[in-house]
């Protein structure tokens, strides 16, 4: 994904909720040029990821994160070649649950690869 495309995303995400502050994620990406790039160690870099909740709504799948000490939702690397980033979330809801799962999700979201 080449970072205009993600500041469009971020752009419109940003016009249809405007309670939801997303200047700073839209600095980082229009600042930093290698924004995809995991070695990007300074600013951090963009990753993609899918909530896993439970059907109440009340629990969710979290991981320790070894380095930053933190539970943290799972996170799939970006990179400026992937296409889009539904998939990159699809994908990464995929390593935590069953590939048949997702499929049935990404046919009812009308998402096709």
């Amino acid at each position: 994904m080449h970072r205009n495309k993600l500041l469009d995303l971020l752009d419109d995400y940003a016009s249809r909720f405007p309670d939801e502050d997303v200047t700073g994620f839209i600095g980082f990406v229009r600042r930093q040029p290698r924004c995809f790039e995991r070695d990007c160690f300074d600013d951090g870099h963009v990753t993609g990821s899918a909530w896993v909740v439970d059907t109440a709504g009340v629990r969710t799948l979290l991981t320790h994160h070894a380095k930053l000490k933190r539970w943290l939702s799972d996170a799939y690397q970006v990179s400026a070649e992937s296409l889009d980033l539904k998939w990159v979330a699809m994908d990464e809801l995929a390593s935590v649950t069953s590939e048949e799962s997702v499929l049935r999700m990404a046919r009812k979201w009308g998402l096709h690869r």
